[in-house]
């Protein structure tokens, strides 16, 4: 093989290792995550808020649009990060007092605002596709003035690309809502190794007490549990997995030593337990699993 036949496939090794990089965002084309609140059914920005009335959080990736609560310079869409095609993407919004979360599937093209419609997400869209510009996430009324808090994320599969802490004052006649950026994807999925077919996502916001989760299995039914319940739960699955291998047991007594406690594996010589005893830990185990969902 001579040395112009080598140099031509280094050159066709290095282009194939290019395709498989996100491609760059064209200068110019850079697309926005815009979100506001409006009156359900209404597509004008609402503030102040009022109790005992109906709003929706509306949502869309694309020109920044001037009603916009993101702040423009937080609220570019990270297009060199994901892959090169269109694709569906997942918005989902947790108020405080919910478990699980409002979601909405919508579309994001390669070029261009994303939509919404009526096609199955992750299947061709059908010819007579009629879509419309917003996600419409709702907002239940609130009885009295108030605070409310939640997060509002957008999800690709399972995971997390942009996470945004949602304020909504109501009743309060000088505040108007926010939505700050918190968190967003800075990898792509072509560096994350054994990560880039991750089947799921935690988010914990700053400033905030609650843990949202995710999964391939749940994309449209993302739910949060408060962060210190997460702690107990994985205390109570961590004791249980602990007493399935130990017992507590007092060490023989040698006079003159007082007798101590100490640690028994509960397994026997060959490292077995009877089918009765395996049975009891993973009932064990499986009650703690589901009181931590």
């Amino acid at each position: 093989m001579d040395s112009e036949t080598v140099a031509r496939l280094l050159r066709s090794l290095q282009d194939a290792g290019e395709d498989d990089e996100p491609s760059p965002v064209a200068e110019g084309t850079e697309r926005y995550v815009n979100a506001f609140v409006a009156r359900r059914g209404e597509d004008e920005p609402a503030a102040p808020l009022a109790p005992l009335t109906d709003y929706e959080l509306l949502l869309n990736i694309g020109s920044p649009h001037p009603a916009s609560l993101v702040e423009q310079a937080e609220a570019a869409w990270p297009d060199e990060l994901l892959p090169d095609h269109g694709f569906w993407l997942r918005a989902a919004l947790l108020l405080e007092g919910q478990r699980e979360a409002t979601t909405a599937p919508f579309y994001l093209p390669l070029e261009g605002d994303s939509w919404v419609c009526s096609c199955t997400p992750e299947q061709p869209h059908a010819e007579a596709c009629s879509p419309w510009p917003w996600v419409r996430l709702v907002i239940p009324a609130l009885e009295r003035p108030g605070h409310w808090k939640g997060e509002l994320l957008i999800y690709y599969q399972a995971a997390a690309v942009v996470a945004m802490q949602v304020e909504l004052p109501v009743g309060q006649p000088d505040a108007s809502p926010s939505v700050p950026v918190v968190n967003k994807m800075t990898r792509s999925f072509t560096d994350l190794g054994k990560l880039s077919k991750r089947t799921a996502s935690i988010v914990l916001l700053p400033q905030s007490d609650r843990i949202v989760i995710n999964g391939v299995g749940s994309l449209d039914s993302p739910f949060a549990i408060e962060a210190n319940a997460a702690d107990t739960s994985a205390a109570n699955v961590r004791t249980a997995l602990f007493d399935s291998h130990f017992r507590h047991a007092e060490q023989p007594r040698r006079w003159p030593h007082p007798s101590r406690p100490g640690l028994r594996s509960r397994y026997d010589a060959r490292f077995a337990k009877s089918h009765s005893e395996y049975e009891q830990d993973l009932r064990r185990l499986a009650r703690e699993g589901q009181s931590s969902i």
